[in-house]
């Protein structure tokens, strides 16, 4: 990773990490953001078990944080999408069973889909296969409505960003972990590749959560996401280093997904 490992992760603003709304008629909540799209829950109950309909999440430009597409998903059609450039691209990646991230690569565009194996959620990036860092990164899924109140849990998933190579940019996927206390409403964890960049303990506020993260003991960055599916199942977000003194203008981005275990 630039700023670790040369990893340019995708770059934005630190200004430009999702904001997710709430709205409709279900109970998700506003959690903390640092700005930028919107978002939005309906929740129905059928039997007695709540369940998350819709959420629109907003993706950001690698360089430069301009405002990007926006993630969305259909419930009518269980279909996620993300609007790169004016163009709808489906995200689905259904019956996908290899990994968390596959390469859907179709035509001028570079696709990593993450989440390919999760029930209620999707985070990756993507790109023109000419011009990488130039891409997107998003999240989004079916956001959780009722979020546990006690109890502890782990989840393990991966993240997406663009590495820099000695003579061209590729896109990887290291692991992330978050530890996450639904009593006491924190979240913290890691990019479990070598641990040089950990998420600080944050709080969860809804079924969202923000908070710093340390790169090399060195507090530059913050990240940012949610809850997705009954019981908070699954979680997705954001993080966004500083600009760094080699590179002052831009600063660098990736985005990530994880499955309670």
């Amino acid at each position: 990773m630039k700023n670790v490992y040369k990893m340019i992760l995708l770059a934005a603003s630190t200004s430009v990490l999702f904001a997710c709304g709430s709205g409709g008629s279900g109970s998700g909540a506003t959690g903390p953001s640092t700005g930028g799209g919107s978002g939005g829950t309906t929740g129905g109950t059928t039997g007695g078990t709540t369940t998350p309909v819709n959420s629109v999440f907003q993706g950001i430009k690698i360089e430069g944080g301009a405002t990007a597409g926006t993630a969305t998903y259909d419930a009518a059609n269980a279909k996620y999408t993300y609007n790169f450039n004016g163009t709808e691209i489906d995200v689905t990646s259904r019956g996908i069973t290899a990994g968390t991230v596959v390469d859907m690569t179709v035509g001028a565009n570079k696709q990593m889909i993450g989440g390919t194996t999760y029930a209620y959620s999707r985070f990756g990036a993507i790109a023109s296969v000419d011009n990488l860092v130039a891409g997107d990164v998003f999240y989004v899924g079916q956001k959780t409505v009722d979020m546990p109140t006690s109890g502890t849990a782990m989840y393990k998933g991966l993240a997406v960003g663009l590495n820099e190579g000695v003579d061209n940019f590729y896109f990887q996927t290291p692991p992330v972990s978050f530890n996450v206390d639904f009593g006491a409403k924190t979240i913290s964890g890691q990019v479990a590749d070598g641990a040089e960049i950990r998420f600080n303990q944050a709080p969860i506020s809804g079924s969202s959560f923000a908070g710093t993260m340390m790169n090399r003991d060195v507090q530059n960055g913050k990240y940012s996401g949610s809850f997705f599916g009954p019981a908070a199942q699954e979680l997705g977000g954001i993080a966004v280093f500083n600009p760094t003194d080699d590179n002052p203008s831009v600063s660098n981005a990736f985005s990530f997904g994880a499955k309670k275990q």
